[in-house]
């Protein structure tokens, strides 16, 4: 878990979510074991909204799926319940799910329809933008609304600031981060 007021000073500051009020936050938070999808950042506000950062850092596109023919069938029954309402239809074919693994789990989260995910990424990696180009076909237009692309460099230097004055725990989270996320040139 995180510390509330640092959590709420990054929603409130960061995100502009000027009432928000955070309940809880955790690092490194896994909301289904199953699943096993991690998120970098979590925080429940007390509206109920759940936030999810994921970070693309180097990545080119999103990952695939393959996945042995007994485990086909379980997979794709998971993923449509959780998807309904988040993605178009189409995108639920099994060709599809598989070939876009990646961003559907991530989209996963947005079952919820107060959940927001945050795709953490690097200004300069242009074709992990143009990869993001397709979100707007895949998710339903009330999920679309609900990602937002947060820029690695803004995120950084919004920490840094709300690091300042703040405990020494806090200072090395987010020295961690800094290490993590940008590397030294």
């Amino acid at each position: 878990m995180v510390d509330k007021p640092w959590a709420g000073a990054v929603v409130q500051e960061l995100l502009g979510l000027k009432d928000a009020q955070v309940r809880a936050g955790a690092f490194e938070y896994t909301g289904d074991a199953y699943e096993g999808n991690q998120f970098d950042f979590f925080a429940e506000l007390e509206s109920g909204e759940r936030l999810y950062f994921q970070p693309r850092l180097a990545e080119i596109g999103f990952r695939t799926l393959d996945v042995a023919p007994r485990e086909r069938d379980r997979l794709l029954e998971r993923y449509a319940r959780r998807l309904e309402g988040v993605v178009e239809s189409k995108w639920l074919a099994p060709e599809e799910v598989f070939r876009r693994h990646e961003l559907l789990r991530a989209l996963a989260c947005l079952q919820r329809p107060e959940n927001r995910l945050y795709l953490v990424l690097p200004r300069a990696n242009q074709p992990l933008l143009q990869a993001f180009s397709i979100l707007p076909d895949i998710a339903t237009p009330a999920a679309a609304e609900r990602v937002h692309m947060l820029y690695l460099e803004d995120a950084v230097e919004g920490l840094a600031a709300l690091a300042r004055g703040r405990d020494e725990l806090l200072r090395q989270h987010y020295r961690e981060l800094r290490e993590k996320y940008i590397p030294s040139e």
